[in-house]
């Protein structure tokens, strides 16, 4: 099956009436267009697939860039912390960290930057919102870029504030 798009005008050539008439095989440009749209509607659906993972999530997601800024959080994470997004995207996330911890926190944090590590129950105290700080632990990776260098960091955390104390 060929797809035609055709066009067609009216003219005057050498005092006579005639038309000009033009026929473009448009079946490839057709086909490209249909795959194009099953392709956006799957990523839809991949996309509201995740969001709803995201918006269920019973864990603090959040995303780092390489200077420690925040560059996302989920909806637990607004509610673990007290901060709704808006209010720390941008921030740094070790302005949040109790300072006793901060080496403990800029240890790992180097190992995923730097050292390309996955690490796993990262224990810290975060401040929340309130001005209480909450137990953490939080298990981070990375993303890398197309030159392997580290794009952004991922953390996934735990409020382990009554466990903690419960110890």
């Amino acid at each position: 099956e060929i797809l035609v798009d055709i066009h067609s005008f009216s003219l005057t050539f050498e005092g006579k009436r005639a038309r000009f008439v033009t026929a473009i095989d448009v079946t490839q440009k057709v086909r490209q267009r249909k795959e194009l749209e099953e392709v956006s509607a799957r990523l839809k659906n991949t996309n509201d697939e995740l969001n709803s993972i995201l918006e269920n999530v019973s864990e603090a997601i959040f995303k780092l860039d390489s200077d420690s800024n925040l560059i996302y959080t989920s909806p637990e994470f607004s509610r673990v912390t007290g901060y709704p997004s808006e209010e720390v995207l941008g921030k740094r996330w070790f302005d949040f960290i109790h300072p006793e911890d901060l080496d403990v926190c800029y240890d790992a944090f180097g190992r995923v930057f730097k050292g390309k590590e996955v690490m796993h129950n990262i224990r810290y105290r975060f401040r929340h919102n309130n001005g209480n700080y909450r137990w953490f632990s939080t298990s981070a990776t990375f993303v890398l870029d197309e030159h392997a260098q580290p794009l952004y960091g991922i953390g996934i955390s735990q409020d382990v504030t009554e466990r903690k104390y419960a110890e």
